[in-house]
């Protein structure tokens, strides 16, 4: 900010004026699973180079049958997990509870504590779940201040981690998975006397005049 400020001051003060939860993901305000990127986009259309030359009709069926193996493939991998969490937030606790060893932590009531790394202070609220490094807040992860504030009440660290990260939760999210639609050709055509339910549109009636 302080080079932006030397090359456009005003520049510097519409940014303030905006605010930086609005464009600095570091201090938005939502849960991290709603910041949404070009990521996902970038990514699908890199899986689907290929397929985007096809007709339409090919194209759905291509997407169809990809998301169809991955929920298998999700599916088949989450029902051997045999830990409570994801195999990412597991790691990431392991790693906090490493770096909280060297940490200093200071009570301030049952809930707030003051937490010393280094030359750094950072206070952690256990009843809210923030920490004023903001990662705990972003992740939903306790992060390394958050876990010796945890730990110094014997609590489980789990518990504190966001229902998002639940291996149960990755089970219930592909359990039903997609569904064969057949071939075009076995579709049947009402025109040619199929009778299948299906009934035209409602078309409200209008008058004129």
């Amino acid at each position: 900010m302080r080079q932006l400020e030397q090359l456009s001051p005003s520049m510097r003060h519409e940014l303030e004026a905006v605010g930086r939860h609005r464009r600095a993901r570091t201090f938005f305000r939502r849960k991290r699973y709603q910041v949404i990127t070009t990521n996902i986009s970038e990514s699908m259309n890199s899986t689907l180079k290929k397929q985007q030359e096809l007709p339409v009709i090919g194209l759905l069926q291509s997407i169809r049958s990809l998301v169809q193996k991955w929920f298998y493939q999700r599916r088949t991998k989450w029902s051997f997990q045999r830990t409570q969490l994801s195999i990412y937030a597991e790691d990431m606790i392991r790693q906090s509870l490493r770096e909280s060893r060297s940490m200093n932590i200071y009570p301030v009531d049952q809930h707030e504590f003051e937490v010393q790394h280094r030359k750094e202070q950072f206070v952690v609220n256990i009843l809210n779940r923030t920490c004023s490094c903001r990662q705990w807040d972003l992740d939903l992860i306790p992060c390394s201040h958050a876990c010796i504030a945890l730990s110094t009440r014997n609590l489980n660290l789990h518990l504190y981690t966001d229902k998002f990260y639940y291996v149960s939760n990755w089970i219930n999210l592909y359990k039903k998975g997609t569904r064969p639609i057949g071939s075009v050709n076995q579709i049947r055509n009402t025109h040619q006397g199929g009778n299948d339910g299906i009934l035209p549109p409602q078309i409200p009636q209008h008058s004129w005049g």
